[in-house]
């Protein structure tokens, strides 16, 4: 009995993973750009979150201006949560958009990562 159990979730995992690809492809990255940020530019264009000629090298250039903000607050004194927050503004989008954040999701570029790890900053795309 224990082999049919293991081998049900065994399948179960395996469609969860394919169907989880597909799903993500197909809502942030329908052209299958191998290029994340090019993927995400697009994503961002696609749902109206940015201006339509928003490229992929604007969003390196944005992402290198965020960091340099966050860079500069921290030698400035300022908290974590205080430069997370400065360094947002480099940003031509609303940064804490859901719809935006998805488009990093979808892209696989993991902004959790990127910020202070406490509940405030915490993402609840279906709310606490």
């Amino acid at each position: 009995m224990m082999k049919v159990i293991n081998d049900a979730a065994d399948c179960k995992f395996r469609e969860y993973q394919a169907i989880d690809e597909m799903y993500t492809l197909a809502k942030g990255n329908p052209n299958l750009y191998q290029d994340r940020e090019v993927g995400f530019a697009e994503c961002l264009r696609r749902n109206g979150l940015t201006e339509p000629s928003y490229t992929a090298q604007q969003y390196k250039e944005e992402y290198a201006r965020s960091q340099a903000l966050y860079s500069e607050k921290i030698s400035e004194g300022g908290s974590i949560s205080e430069a997370w927050d400065y360094s947002k503004q480099a940003f031509s989008y609303d940064f804490d958009d859901a719809k935006v954040q998805l488009c990093y999701i979808t892209n696989r570029l993991d902004v959790k990562s990127w910020g202070p790890d406490d509940a405030d900053h915490a993402w609840y795309p279906f709310g606490e």
